[in-house]
């Protein structure tokens, strides 16, 4: 079989965004509107303006996600068939999939914005949720048509545009999948194609489900593996762990599996979305011309955070370094005016330690790594250490982060490697 071309997938994108964007500017003013009349006439029923914003949306779904998108996903579907010649005959058809009780019972949660007193978020929550609905209406369209085929495609979820952690997860399992549902994740602004095929023989151009799911390897081996995140699941608090079971139907099996997803596509997160789809990485970013003078200016005199950051990138990490020190207007819960927070934009604090060979330096290290606010955790860095062995690193780490109460650090050893240490 030839490659998909992937026009094929880029012309479905940009019709399925300007279908949302068109939605969502109907939405938008059509729901203040409502909220205007709901205020003027003194704001008192409530289940009343959640019927109306209900009507209003679903009026425009089943236009929007139902109709057009659920038509164009099917049109879609016929040109990958006859691309790929799949045996058989088999027309698309344009089915959503949509579920309106699921959108009713978003609006329902919404509306509580309006009771707290904020109903610009209920519109902008309501907005998103008609974006991501569209989206989800043309993946399902494709995924359905995938089952009802006979000629019995699997499918793949294809990155495309601005991807999320969970994406890039789906993404790694390849021609994979068979049910609508697993089609279903979207989010604002998600661009992913669901491309019926066949393991090892339909291909994408760009697609490389194959590195994909080494990386995918990676990031789960930097959780402790399968083992490391049932441990976790097990270390839970029971009452947490339970809530976690009673949302996914009082099913252990699928609450832990959802468990372990959202842990490794929390992990992706932390890495290049372009090193985790093709192997390639930026290299270090800055937010924006102030951080990169005022790093470039300290690099100049102590290059070791630079090296740290090199190495990180060369193992896939996003590199991205921000304002590390946030000016607030006025005092905040704690009386300060100025809050520390990570060096990188994904809540990574990089402490190198290549020279010293003191306990005290991790000690004041560690201190001030739980002074900072939003550090997800902390790489410590002594692979070029000559005076201070990883096992001693090590051994001063865990002190520390039972003293600081630091839940997890990171450290890079004299392999290369990066160590993951839970407290």
């Amino acid at each position: 079989m030839a490659a998909v071309p992937t026009s094929l997938l880029d012309e479905l994108t940009d019709e399925v965004n300007a279908l949302s964007a068109d939605a969502q500017a109907k939405v938008r003013p059509a729901l203040e509107s409502l909220l205007s009349s709901w205020e003027r006439g003194g704001g008192g029923d409530v289940a009343a303006l959640r019927e109306r914003a209900y009507e209003t949306i679903e009026a425009v779904l089943g236009y929007y996600a139902d109709t057009c998108a659920a038509a164009r996903a099917a049109e879609y579907y016929d040109a990958v068939r006859a691309s790929q010649g799949f045996p058989g005959k088999y027309r698309a058809v344009a089915e959503s999939m949509r579920d309106p009780d699921d959108t009713l019972g978003a609006v329902r949660y919404f509306i509580g914005k309006v009771v707290e007193g904020a109903p610009e978020v209920f519109v902008s929550r309501c907005v998103t949720r008609v974006d991501e609905e569209i989206r989800r209406a043309a993946n399902r369209c494709v995924a359905h048509n995938a089952r009802k085929d006979p000629a019995k495609p699997w499918y793949a979820r294809v990155p495309r545009g601005e991807t999320c952690g969970f994406c890039l997860m789906l993404a790694s399992f390849g021609f994979y999948a068979k049910t609508e549902e697993a089609a279903e994740h979207s989010h604002a602004h998600c661009d992913c194609r669901i491309v019926p095929g066949f393991d090892g023989v339909t291909t994408v151009k760009g697609y490389d489900p194959d590195g994909m799911y080494e990386r995918y390897n990676d990031c789960l081996a930097a959780l402790g593996g399968r083992d490391g995140i049932a441990s976790d699941w097990y270390a839970m608090p029971e009452d947490e762990r339970e809530a976690l079971v009673r949302r996914h139907g009082n099913k252990e099996g699928k609450a832990y599996t959802a468990y372990l997803n959202n842990r490794v596509a929390s992990e992706i997160e932390l890495r290049d979305p372009s090193w985790y789809a093709g192997g390639e990485h930026k290299g270090i970013t800055f937010t924006d011309d102030a951080v990169r003078r005022d790093k470039v200016k300290r690099w100049r005199v102590d290059p070791g955070e630079r090296r740290t950051a090199e190495k990180l990138a060369a193992l896939g990490y996003k590199t991205e370094f921000w304002e590390d020190e946030v000016h607030l207007k006025s005092e905040n819960a704690q009386g300060k005016t100025t809050v520390s927070r990570a060096d990188l934009s994904t809540g990574i604090e990089i402490k190198t330690v290549y020279t010293s060979k003191s306990e005290n330096t991790f000690k004041s290290h560690m201190k001030s790594v739980a002074n900072k606010s939003g550090v997800r955790f902390a790489v410590f860095d002594v692979s070029e250490n000559k005076s201070v062995t990883d096992s001693q690193a090590e051994a001063w780490i865990r002190k520390y982060m039972k003293r600081y109460g630091i839940a997890e650090v990171r450290m890079l050893g004299h392999d290369g490697s990066l160590q993951t240490i839970k407290k």
